[in-house]
């Protein structure tokens, strides 16, 4: 009898302890280039609705100024995970040493249009001009090139400036520095808004070089296997409840929240998104679409030659697909 009483009160102390101290939720500090981006929209989604909190993810998002300062960020351990870096940037990365590594495509279609002052009928009146990009070998220069290609355009006959994310972009434009720039939306209609115009979209020219990845440090990845699962759903959770059109009103909402554009210029973004399909529904790499980010990286003199794509992730994490 005197056993089972103690057998009872130890097993209602272990239940007592089990209720003061629950499962600590873990801590994930992911990076975002630039504020309030709508390319982090299923970022905002999955925290305000609880998608990372179900799965006992506590999210620090951090803002970085570029893709490279992201990239550097993650090798040095200070980030854990970086969201929608442009895809050259990791793969750059891992060639050089760095410890990355690549957890999924965000987006394979590009959200990115080319405006200008109205004055300029088109691409090929950009000759002599100024064209604001995110870096000398980032992803909106790739797509530049792509854009340049049909009217015999090429470096020398026009000038660059890099400035890192889409606001510095908008603003060199705004200032009369740019003559033309490289924007995502919803800073493309906001400029066509103040009377800039749109000279083409990306995705009207360029099909097959995705825009955005998740990529992260690896030792943190095969430290923490679980959690970049668990943050794998928890994203795709949120970009299954974007495309559910029930939600546009509160999705609209939630990226007011945290961003600083007007809800017009949401509302168009919303809806441009829903068309293109922009956020990548499945965790899976495609082995075709990291081949051709490598293309471009050797077309930048960065790879001398593609490696294995296999380098690029934890397979136990991360699933190639073709």
């Amino acid at each position: 009898m005197r056993a089972a009483r103690g057998y009872l009160l130890l097993l209602g102390l272990a239940l007592a302890l089990a209720l003061l101290d629950p499962a600590q939720a873990e801590k994930i500090v992911i990076g975002k280039i630039g504020a309030g981006s709508t390319a982090h929209w299923p970022i905002y989604i999955a925290t305000e609705k609880g998608f990372f909190a179900r799965r006992n993810i506590e999210p620090d998002v951090i803002t970085t100024p570029s893709n490279a300062a992201m990239q550097q960020q993650i090798a040095a351990g200070a980030l854990d995970i970086g969201v929608s870096a442009g895809s050259p940037d990791p793969i750059r990365a891992v060639n050089q040493g760095a410890p990355a590594v690549i957890l999924r495509v965000d987006s394979v279609v590009s959200p990115y249009a080319l405006v200008s002052k109205a004055a300029i009928r088109g691409v090929a009146d950009l000759k002599g001009k100024t064209v604001s990009l995110d870096g000398a070998k980032g992803i909106t220069r790739a797509y530049l090139d792509r854009i340049m290609a049909p009217t015999g355009l090429k470096e020398g006959d026009f000038d660059l400036i890099f400035q890192g994310a889409t606001p510095a972009r908008f603003a060199a434009l705004q200032s009369g520095a740019a003559d033309a720039a490289m924007l995502t939306s919803p800073f493309n209609f906001h400029a066509e808004a103040l009377g800039f115009k749109t000279l083409v979209l990306v995705d009207d020219v360029v099909k097959d070089i995705p825009f955005g990845v998740t990529s992260a440090n690896r030792s943190w990845v095969l430290a923490h296997k679980d959690a970049a699962r668990n943050f794998q759903d928890a994203y795709i959770e949120a970009v299954e409840w974007f495309y559910d059109p029930s939600h546009r009103d509160e999705a609209l909402a939630i990226m007011l929240r945290n961003g600083s554009m007007k809800e017009a210029d949401i509302a168009r973004t919303y809806g441009f998104f829903q068309q293109l399909g922009f956020f990548n529904r499945s965790n899976a790499v495609s082995r075709k679409h990291i081949q051709n980010i490598m293309d471009v990286l050797v077309g930048f003199g960065d790879l001398e030659k593609r490696f294995e794509v296999e380098r690029l992730i934890v397979p136990e994490v991360t699933r190639i697909v073709d």
